[in-house]
């Protein structure tokens, strides 16, 4: 009995949704169908936002019970904790679009930024020495359309020679265009992929694993 409700329900209603949404998405409907569709939006909207509550409470759940314990690097959990609470209570003091709450935003959020991308930055230039080694072919033309590109951007490449500027214009749109509409149409190929096995109940990660054994 615990099977059939931990597994078979919910593939049943993932079939018989996934079915719906996709008929009245590509087909013209009646109006009281395109009603139960908004409902149906309007649900998983409300399931997201509360998968984010829970989620929220079992990152502070974890947080506090490092800080009780002084477990490993305890301080930037009293920072993530901090910075749960404090964007909330500034904008129902303050209001999201004051003064104070887009200060606190700008100061927190932006510096935080520059100091994620200053740490990707090295883990970046040893993939960069690694992929720009000059071992075939495609290595040669990877690194040449590289150094083409980033010669357009900075102003030292029309400083040079200004007819950098178009080649690095026509490396973007025509031949970057082409290969990110051949990865654009492979992603969409997946997706239905992972969409049509999902509904056929052969993907079952939503379940928790369960069922692992029958595939």
């Amino acid at each position: 009995m615990s099977l059939i409700i931990k597994r078979n329900i919910p593939m049943i209603i993932t079939f018989i949704l996934g079915l719906f949404m996709t008929f009245v998405y590509f087909f013209e409907v009646p109006s009281s169908i395109t009603n139960i569709e908004n409902t149906f939006n309007g649900w998983a909207t409300i399931i997201g936002a509360l998968v984010a509550g829970i989620g929220i409470i079992v990152l502070l759940r974890y947080n506090i019970r490092r800080i009780q314990r002084r477990r490993g690097d305890w301080i930037y959990s009293i920072i993530t904790v901090v910075s749960i609470f404090i964007f909330p209570v500034i904008s129902l003091v303050y209001g999201m679009k004051s003064s104070t709450f887009n200060l606190w935003f700008t100061i927190l959020n932006r510096n935080l930024g520059v100091a994620v991308y200053g740490i990707v930055l090295f883990a970046l230039t040893g993939g960069v020495y690694r992929a720009f080694r000059v071992r075939n072919i495609n290595s040669f033309l990877l690194i040449l359309s590289c150094f083409l590109v980033m010669l357009q951007i900075a102003p030292i490449g029309e400083a040079i020679w200004s007819g950098f500027p178009s080649i690095g214009n026509w490396m973007l749109e025509i031949p970057n265009t082409g290969a990110f509409r051949g990865l654009m149409i492979a992603s969409v190929f997946g997706t239905l992929a992972v969409a049509f096995r999902t509904l056929i109940g052969y993907e079952r990660g939503y379940l928790g694993g369960l069922g692992e054994e029958e595939k």
